[in-house]
């Protein structure tokens, strides 16, 4: 996904993903999922506060593919489950996603994959 941005917004995102990606101990997994995520964000910005979950629901509409090949980098299923739940959880945790739209959305991401795959049950249990 390509930066959206040039100059000098563009440096200061590309030194906060470096800072990520040498400094925070997490998993590759979740390093990824927070990039493209923080990418989209810095385009989108402004409609993200209007409506979170509906901002959440495009970004995983327009990029579920990317996202399914970033969480999935490990080959484990309940890796990139956890990546994709601990993502949605963060942001009910900010108190921008209730706990209905972390379900809801879940399922939307799992359904797309699933599709991508070609298989039945690849996401949460209904």
């Amino acid at each position: 996904m390509p930066l959206p941005v040039f100059g000098f917004d563009a440096e200061t995102h590309l030194s906060k993903e470096e800072d990520l990606i040498y400094f925070v101990q997490s998993s590759d997994e979740d390093k990824g999922l927070e990039i493209l995520w923080g990418r989209w964000l810095l385009e989108k910005e402004s409609r993200f506060g209007e409506d979170p979950a509906r901002s959440v629901s495009s970004f995983i509409n327009s990029y579920w593919e990317l996202i399914y090949h970033v969480v999935y980098h490990s080959g484990s299923k309940m890796t990139a489950r956890h990546t994709v739940m601990t993502w949605l959880m963060v942001l009910k945790f900010h108190g921008h996603l209730s706990q209905s739209e972390v379900v809801r959305l879940s399922k939307q991401f799992w359904r797309q994959a699933a599709q991508l795959l070609n298989v039945e049950k690849l996401g949460p249990k209904k």
